[in-house]
């Protein structure tokens, strides 16, 4: 209770994972004559969540208007580094690809592509919109006998409640 958490999520081994980062601060305990102080301790924990998943994207969704209006105008993976430029996150669009544990003997995902923006809905390969309107790769290439396998791409958007309800 009352302590911070952290939470990271990663891919490991074709298994998605929780890491959990406990930050426990200084704890004094009163006693008779001076107190007794613990000292600081961190926990960290790993939780698999799901197997099967190879590839994970988030990406940041920007307020860019003046006055702001609270919907995102501008998507995009690279964190603000300003006060103001956090202020203006009010979503964060997140991609996971699954694969299926089923073997197929005849190919049946297409080549990784040589360029992942001519993608369209009807490509053969994992793809996602992290702008909300154009396609791209969400790569699986790098797996061992990737086109033998079929994927799955989950996506959503998930607005900041918080930011976007500030004055």
């Amino acid at each position: 209770r009352g302590v911070p958490l952290y939470r990271d999520f990663r891919i490991d081994n074709q298994t998605l994972q929780s890491l959990t980062f406990t930050a426990r601060g200084s704890t004094t305990t009163a006693t008779s004559g001076p107190p007794a102080t613990t000292a600081a301790t961190a926990a960290t924990t790993t939780d698999e969540l799901a197997s099967q998943i190879v590839n994970l994207q988030a990406v940041y969704g920007h307020d860019t208007s003046t006055p702001r209006d609270g919907t995102a105008d501008a998507w995009n993976n690279t964190a603000p580094t300003t006060q103001d430029g956090w202020n203006r996150v009010v979503a964060v669009r997140i991609a996971l690809v699954a694969r299926s544990t089923q073997y197929e003997a005849e190919e049946i995902t297409a080549a990784h592509p040589s360029d992942c923006t001519t993608l369209t809905a009807a490509s053969n390969y994992p793809k996602w919109m992290p702008d909300g309107s154009t396609y791209r790769c969400l790569k699986v290439s790098t797996l061992t006998d990737y086109r033998h396998y079929r994927y799955r791409v989950f996506e959503i958007v998930v607005p900041l409640r918080n930011m976007i309800w500030q004055t």
